[in-house]
């Protein structure tokens, strides 16, 4: 969610904005939802999870443009993603992937823009997704000490590089390199 904070943060810096955050999981209606946006001119949905996880949240959609309201999509979702989600999802895939031309949609990098362009959304923008400096923490070192830590961030999946990593920290450990894993 930092990229999201990162953008309403942005957003309360240049303007007097009301920014409230709902979970759509704490609804049981799309009509409560809508109730509780009275007055809402763009409604930001963070992420597709959703239109996968949730009952409500392609009825919400529609009945948010219904209404007038400007609804933005910021997706981070990866083709791979999409793929594995759509098929676990099947029914309510197709019905958001019947919404995603009517929605602005922001994506994570050109990449995306383009498979968001190929499901027909019309003008995807790229808003990559960034870390604000912490002030607060000392900066790593720039040269590494007698036994480095090595991380793999982000998601543990095949696509990630996942065997990759594993299999250099075996290599690492049989030549007897000092790396931690």
């Amino acid at each position: 969610a930092i990229p999201v904070l990162t953008y309403t943060q942005a957003l309360l810096a240049q303007s007097p904005v009301d920014i409230r955050y709902f979970d759509l999981g704490a609804y049981s209606r799309a009509e409560d939802v809508m109730a509780e946006l009275e007055g809402t001119e763009v409604v930001l949905v963070n992420s597709l999870a959703p239109f996968w996880r949730s009952p409500l949240a392609n009825e919400l959609v529609q009945a948010l443009q219904d209404a007038g309201k400007s609804v933005v999509l910021y997706a981070h979702e990866t083709e791979y993603v999409m793929n594995f989600e759509g098929g676990q999802h099947t029914l309510r895939h197709q019905e958001m992937l019947k919404l995603l031309p009517k929605l602005k949609v922001l994506c994570v990098s050109t990449s995306q823009a383009d498979m968001f362009r190929a499901l027909g959304v019309s003008d995807p923008v790229v808003v990559y997704n960034t870390v604000p400096r912490d002030t607060h923490r000392a900066r790593a070192r720039r040269t590494p000490g007698e036994r480095p830590r090595i991380v793999m961030v982000g998601s543990m999946q095949d696509r990630k590089g996942l065997d990759l990593f594993s299999r250099v920290a075996e290599l690492a450990y049989t030549q007897g390199l000092p790396w931690r894993f």
